[in-house]
């Protein structure tokens, strides 16, 4: 039985852990699609002007 319990720990740890890298991967999609849709427009690249 303890056994059994220490697996249900562990596995519960990986999967706190697995939801923090999931959700750090998602803000940085979200930032990366930002960046991205500044080259974007009417679905042409374009060459961005430096200010």
């Amino acid at each position: 039985m303890v056994q059994l319990s220490t697996t249900s720990v562990q596995t519960a740890d990986s999967l706190r852990e697995i939801n923090q890298a999931i959700a750090q991967l998602n803000q940085v999609s979200r930032g990366l699609r930002q960046e991205v849709s500044i080259f974007k427009v009417n679905n042409n690249i374009v060459e961005p002007t430096l200010s």
